[in-house]
């Protein structure tokens, strides 16, 4: 199960990033086996550069329709 079907399980909602979130995520997030809609994922490409890690987390906080950003990964 994902992190995000585990929240709905939870009855939580994942946040709709606004238009301007998805640009700036795609501008260091690797276009291949990534999403930069909610719920992002960076995929394996983070593991090799932590900065998309930070960048996305960064990003996404930042947007005015999120509350919380949870990190899913190990390192």
């Amino acid at each position: 199960m994902s992190a995000a079907e585990a929240c709905g399980n939870e009855g939580l909602c994942l946040a709709s990033l606004s238009e301007q979130t998805s640009p700036i995520s795609s501008d260091f997030v690797p276009s291949t086996g990534t999403s930069t809609r909610n719920p992002v994922d960076v995929s394996l490409s983070a593991h090799l550069d932590l900065t998309i890690f930070r960048r996305s987390a960064e990003t996404v906080a930042q947007d005015p329709g999120v509350d919380a950003v949870a990190i899913i990964g190990a390192v």
